[in-house]
């Protein structure tokens, strides 16, 4: 589990901070942020680099000049990229509870109110997602509002773009096996969706 290996990285870092031997320890957050990189894992790296510039204010290692910009402009980066997939993660969440309370639009007033409500809320975000978790927000929220809305062929475009992101990021299919598995299931149903639809037409 990544989990536990960053938070035994973590408290080892703690450790050797707490006895003093802080090079060490910087030594051991800097393998901690590479496999927090690697893995998307926002928050540990949050951690990271709150412990850095703890660290680095106390002005005994002597770093370059520029580190402590570096850490602030890394530090602005993930703070902007937790803030992104909070708000996806939100938009997500109430495209899901919009359906829960009305089911589907039964007409174009409905969908075009939805699609009004989902336009407000997503704004200029889209352009600005490129991290795992910012896709994968982003390609949920574009399917709840196309299944509401009863585009099947949106919905099963996004749903793929989902399926897509654990092909383009092996790494995350351990991590976030419950979100593969909703992905497979949504496209699947896109799939019946789109062929009934087509019938239909």
């Amino acid at each position: 589990s990544i989990d536990i290996s960053l938070h035994e990285q973590m408290d080892y870092a703690r450790i050797l901070y707490n006895k003093g031997l802080y090079h060490q320890s910087l030594k051991v957050l800097d393998k901690l942020k590479e496999q927090a990189k690697t893995h998307n894992q926002l928050t540990y790296l949050q951690q990271v680099l709150f412990f850095e510039k703890k660290i680095e204010a106390l002005y005994i290692t002597r770093s370059m000049q520029d580190r402590a910009d570096y850490l602030s402009k890394e530090s602005d980066e993930v703070n902007d990229s937790l803030a992104l997939v909070s708000q996806l993660s939100n938009l997500s969440l109430q495209l899901y509870s919009w359906y829960i309370k009305n089911g589907h639009c039964r007409n174009e007033e409905e969908s075009i109110t939805l699609q009004h409500f989902f336009s407000s809320k997503l704004g200029d975000k889209t352009l600005a997602c490129t991290s795992f978790y910012e896709r994968l927000y982003l390609y949920q929220c574009y399917c709840w509002n196309a299944f509401i809305r009863q585009d099947f062929l949106q919905y099963y475009r996004y749903t793929q773009k989902w399926v897509n992101l654990f092909d383009e990021e092996p790494c995350m299919l351990p991590i976030e096996t419950a979100h593969y598995i909703k992905g497979m299931h949504n496209l699947m149903g896109s799939h019946f969706d789109l062929g009934n639809h087509r019938k239909l037409v």
